[in-house]
């Protein structure tokens, strides 16, 4: 399926989007590169999701660290050294998705637990699958559908030509750095709220979700305040035009500040989908982050034209999809709780 993505006419894609003539050869460029990285990619989200299942969180933030500082380093090599420009970010995204896909597939074929991965004895089991599949494709939905609201506003974005384009792209590396860190601990409370709702201590759970919402808080608060005191400095390292950098500021003046805002709106579906629940906070995301952000390129933007007002969405479509979210979680914990009550009563 990758391999046949990598084959669509992807200028044409790209000129639906509005991308400027002038970039369209580099555009397609890094994205054939970057598919290649895909099927990496997928295996460490695979292996990552087995060891925080188990309880092992550190070990997948350890490679996931591995995999980012080889990011930055290769960045730095390959296009600030060997002048490869976009190909050589392409690159340096590939390489250490393989990297991390090697080190988590490593960790899991030497372990010695129940879990341990032996590539002779691989085989789809049509119950387990079932059970992935009633998780995952709501989840699955829900990205889907929020990359293609991405993609509107990245058209909107290349209306501005070529220049802002390389600012968005500059920041939006800043911002998908932060966005693995936040993830991490989403990841995490849906495998700790899982493991504890198995088990019946439903109090854990709340305190699962209390503690990763103050790391989330504390984690994205420092980030995006390095990143935006130091986002000149940071996007020096992807471009030295002054205009790419000032458009790229531009983006992290609105987004990096409020991004404990989307490490929130990502944790209570985590924690949902961790009580077995995925389909209604899919639903919701979509409402609340799609729909706003439609809503407002569509409404707001035609009448205010920057890059800053555009990127407005961002925050405002997090905090609109964190009160819908934190809603539903109220009710499905009402619920679950009432069962667990109703249940011992019948033991009784």
């Amino acid at each position: 399926m990758l391999h046949g993505f990598r084959r669509l006419e992807l200028p044409t894609a790209l000129e639906i989007l509005g991308t400027p003539e002038d970039v369209i050869g580099l555009s397609v460029l890094y994205m054939r590169i970057y598919f290649l990285g895909m099927p990496f990619f997928m295996l460490y989200n695979y292996g990552a999701a087995i060891l925080r299942a188990v309880g092992d969180t550190k070990r997948p933030l350890l490679f996931l660290i591995i995999s980012g500082v080889t990011n930055a380093a290769l960045n730095v090599v390959l296009v600030v050294c060997v002048h490869l420009d976009v190909a050589g970010v392409a690159i340096a995204t590939v390489i250490s998705q393989l990297i991390s896909s090697v080190l988590v597939l490593s960790c899991l074929m030497r372990s010695e637990s129940s879990y341990r991965l032996h590539l002779a004895k691989l085989k789809i089991r049509g119950d387990y699958l079932k059970q992935i599949f009633q998780v995952g494709i709501p989840a699955g939905i829900q990205s889907t559908v929020i990359n293609l609201s991405n993609a509107l506003l990245q058209s909107s974005v290349n209306s501005f030509g070529a220049t802002a384009m390389a600012g968005y792209t500059a920041a939006n590396n800043i911002l998908s750095f932060m966005y693995v860190s936040v993830n991490s601990v989403t990841q995490a409370c849906m495998s700790f709220t899982s493991q504890n709702y198995s088990a019946g201590k439903f109090k854990r759970m709340d305190r699962v979700l209390g503690d990763c919402l103050i790391f989330t808080v504390i984690t994205a608060g420092v980030m995006g305040t390095f990143a935006y005191a130091f986002g000149p400095q940071v996007l020096g390292v992807y471009t030295e035009e002054e205009e790419v950098i000032r458009y790229g500021m531009e983006i992290l003046s609105i987004t990096t500040i409020p991004y404990f805002l989307c490490g929130i709106m990502d944790l209570f579906p985590g924690s949902l989908r961790g009580m077995g629940h995925s389909g209604v906070p899919m639903i919701l995301s979509v409402l609340g982050t799609v729909g706003t952000r439609l809503i407002w390129i569509f409404g707001v933007f035609p009448q205010h034209r920057s890059l800053y007002v555009l990127f407005i969405s961002y925050p405002a479509s997090w905090f609109i999809t964190i009160v819908m979210q934190v809603l539903c979680f109220y009710f499905v914990r009402k619920k679950v709780w009432a069962a667990k009550v109703s249940e011992k009563n019948r033991k009784i």
